[in-house]
C-alpha cells in the first residue's frame, strides 16, 4: 500500500503502511532484506515531507550491515545529512551515489549538489574531482557543461 501512495506522489500517506510493514517484519526471522527495503522507502518519504531527523533514523537502519547499498540510499542519506548540517558526511554520501551508479536522474541531482557544495566553500580541487567522476559516469546535466 505504501508503494501505491508513493507512486502517486503522496509520501505523507505512505508513511503509515511502511511503519506497519516494518513492525510486522521486525517480528519475523529471515526478513532482513525486506526490512531494509521498507526502512529505505520510509526514510525517503520522511525526507520528502521534510522530517529530516526521522528520515535519517530510517535511512541509517536501511544501511546497516555489509550488504550492497544502492544509488537511491546514498542520494537520500547525503541530502538528509546536508539538510541537518552534516556537510562532510552528506557530500561523501552524494559521491558514493555517483560511484555505485543507478538511477540517472538521482545521479544528475547528486552531481549538481556536489559541485554546488564544493564550489560554495571554495573547494576547487574537490569540485574538479566531481567533474572528472561525472565524465566517467557520463553525467552532463543541462547548463552544467562548463562549471569548473
Amino acid at each position: 500500500m505504501g508503494d501505491c501512495y508513493r507512486a502517486q506522489g503522496k509520501p505523507d500517506k505512505a508513511i503509515g503502511p511502511y511503519i506497519r510493514a516494518i513492525e510486522l517484519l521486525g517480528k519475523q526471522e529471515g526478513t532482513e532484506g525486506l526490512l531494509k527495503e521498507m526502512s529505505l522507502k520510509l526514510g525517503i518519504c520522511l525526507y520528502q515531507i521534510e522530517r529530516f531527523q526521522e528520515s535519517l533514523k530510517f535511512l541509517d537502519e536501511a544501511g546497516k550491515g555489509e550488504g550492497e547499498k544502492c544509488c537511491e540510499y546514498y542520494y537520500y542519506l547525503g541530502c538528509c545529512e546536508l539538510k541537518l548540517e552534516k556537510r562532510e558526511e552528506g557530500l561523501l554520501h552524494l559521491e558514493y551515489c555517483l560511484r555505485v551508479q543507478g538511477n540517472p536522474h538521482l545521479m544528475k541531482k547528486a552531481y549538481k549538489q556536489l559541485l554546488e557544495g564544493y564550489l560554495k566553500n571554495y573547494q576547487f580541487y574537490e569540485a574538479l574531482n566531481v567533474v572528472k567522476l561525472g565524465d566517467i559516469c557520463k553525467i552532463r546535466p543541462e547548463g552544467w557543461g562548463n562549471v569548473v
